[in-house]
This record gives C-alpha cells, sequence and structure tokens, in this order.
C-alpha cells in the first residue's frame, strides 16, 4: 500500500508488511462509514441532534463495530475465507504474529473510517501513516514496549508532527520493527497482557480496539476542519 513494494521498501519489518497486505481500500473504508452513518440517522434521526452530536453518534458506532469485530476474531482457519492475503501473511510471519497483524488491520481500518467521518482524506498517503501509527502506538502502549506513560490524544498530535518531517517514513518503520521484534523476542502472550490477537478473550479484544479507537476519536474531534457553511 502506502509505503510501496519496491527494493527501497525492503527494510520494511515483516509485520507491518503483512498488515500492509490486509488492510481494506479507502473506497472499502469510505462505505462502513456510509452504513454507521445510515444505521445512526435512523436511530437517532428524530431526537433533534446537532451535527456535532450526531457526528460523535457515527464515531462511536464505527468504534463498536470494529471493536466486535476484532472481539470476534476466533481462528485463522475461519478468518482464511473473509480475510483476503491471510495465507499468505502466515507463511510470512507465522499464525501467532499473523493473529496480531489481524487484529491490527481492523484497528487501522477503523481510525482511517474515524478520519474520513471527521473530514480528513483517507486516500492521503500522510493520513494514512496516521492510522497505522495510531494502531502502532495503542498496541505498544497497552503492551508497555514503549515509552508513553499513556496512550493520549497528545502523543497522537506528536505522532502525527513525526509524520510530517522528512524522517517520517524511517519513523513509523521503526515503530513496527520494534513492536514486532520485542513481541517476537518475548513472545506474544507475555508481551501483551490486556490481550491482542486470536489466541486471546473476546473481552481483551474489544477492548484494546474500543480504548485506540476513542482515543482517535478524541484526536480528529479535536483537529477536524471546520465546517463550510
Amino acid at each position: 500500500m502506502f509505503l510501496g513494494n519496491t527494493d527501497a521498501d525492503k527494510d520494511k519489518p515483516a509485520l507491518l508488511r503483512a498488515v500492509e497486505m490486509l488492510v481494506a481500500g479507502p473506497q472499502d473504508i469510505r462505505k462502513v462509514v456510509d452504513e454507521c452513518t445510515e444505521k445512526m440517522e435512523r436511530k437517532h434521526g428524530k431526537e433533534g441532534l446537532n451535527k456535532d452530536d450526531m457526528q460523535v453518534k457515527i464515531a462511536d458506532a464505527i468504534i463498536e463495530r470494529y471493536a466486535r469485530t476484532c472481539g470476534r476474531v476466533g481462528s485463522l482457519t475461519a478468518l482464511a475465507g473473509a480475510v483476503p492475503g491471510l495465507s499468505t501473511v502466515v507463511s510470512l510471519i507465522g499464525a501467532a504474529a499473523a493473529d496480531l497483524a489481524v487484529t491490527m488491520k481492523y484497528q487501522i481500518e477503523m481510525t482511517m473510517a474515524l478520519g474520513h467521518l471527521f473530514g480528513r482524506d483517507i486516500s492521503d498517503e500522510e493520513e494514512q501513516r496516521l492510522c497505522y501509527a495510531v494502531a502502532g502506538l495503542g498496541v505498544a502502549t497497552q503492551a508497555g514496549l514503549l515509552s508513553f506513560e499513556r496512550f493520549t490524544v497528545k502523543s497522537i498530535q506528536e505522532a502525527a508532527r513525526r509524520l510530517l518531517k522528512t524522517r517520517a517514513r524511517k519513523w513509523l518503520i521503526d515503530l513496527f520493527k520494534k513492536l514486532g521484534l520485542r513481541l517476537t523476542r518475548r513472545g506474544i502472550m507475555k508481551a501483551i497482557p490486556l490481550g491482542v490477537g486470536v489466541v486471546f478473550s473476546y473481552t481483551s479484544n474489544r477492548k484494546l480496539t474500543r480504548y485506540i479507537g476513542r482515543r482517535a476519536r478524541d484526536y480528529y474531534l479535536q483537529t477536524a476542519p471546520p465546517r463550510q457553511s
């Protein structure tokens, strides 16, 4: 996807390459936003909500949709037909790491959906990099793998500033490389106490996805472009 597949991209860590293979395109993600929008408008359309309040309702619906999806990630065998490219990912990084890649796929798509809802162009390479970073930071922070005391709007803003710099690509690659190496070295079961991937419980996987989604929602709320009058 956005990092390409040229010789210059051979330094990408296996986890990042695997996730890239799985993440849906912007067009499919926009359809999810449209579906959630229609559902919330049917449910709350008669409540007299203003546009901002309705937008938050839609954002929360998007978060819950992806949180439920991650919670239902029950086995790679069951997912093989539903997630294109999964068999290739398993051969690339192994089944246990593929569990994490599938979970991150949905967390990145959730972040992209929220970005689109709040007026971001998710076809833009810079916006896509930020969505990958948000998911990566969320998992890494919860796992205690990076030096972030808390995963907050402020930490996402800092990530966005880093991704605007000329070394943005390297920073993102280093993030996924560190995450992948530490998980491999320590073992996923021990490295992520909250729970990531199909080997963990429905509740913990759903909780982590909701946690990442709410941080992303708050970031986009605070940085949303002004509405056109």
